[in-house]
């Protein structure tokens, strides 16, 4: 090999560590976050503020195609923690997709009713309940009775 293509092969190799070491901000930022690295390290490791790596976190997720989730973060806000409880209650329940959808429509068309047959329900249940111990005192008083009998 001549000096010459050495040359050359060193000056691309050079050209090339330039090239990584100059890389822009945001190819940074995007290679940080498919390493995992979270928004607040990326900031910390390219000495960043918070405002340019929320708008680089962004863009990243829509290129990876999660940006819906961005934006149902954005509508929800604090409110995602409801959310992530009522699917925790639903697979906790055992239930699918499919199935909580069925539950609200049916919340949605009959909540009303259901409180109220609800309500209907506990009110016997308390009247039984009520009965069962006058009942149970009766047959203690009749068995007191027998056995002094």
């Amino acid at each position: 090999m001549s000096v010459r293509d050495i040359g050359e092969i060193v000056n691309r190799a050079k050209e090339e560590k330039e090239r990584q070491e100059h890389k822009a901000l945001f190819v940074q930022a995007y290679e940080l976050f498919s390493k995992g690295k979270k928004p607040l390290e990326v900031a910390i490791i390219l000495n960043l503020g918070q405002a340019q790596v929320t708008a680089y976190y962004a863009d990243y997720l829509k290129l990876v195609q999660l940006d819906d989730i961005t934006q149902i973060y954005r509508e929800l806000g604090t409110g995602i923690w409801d959310l992530v409880k009522l699917y925790k209650e639903a697979k906790t329940a055992k239930m699918g997709t499919s199935q909580v959808f069925n539950l609200l429509k049916i919340a949605n068309n009959h909540l009303p009713s259901v409180e109220h047959r609800h309500e209907q329900l506990q009110t016997h249940n308390n009247q039984l309940e009520s009965i069962l111990r006058t009942k149970s005192k009766e047959l203690q008083n009749l068995n007191s009775q027998i056995t002094v009998s």
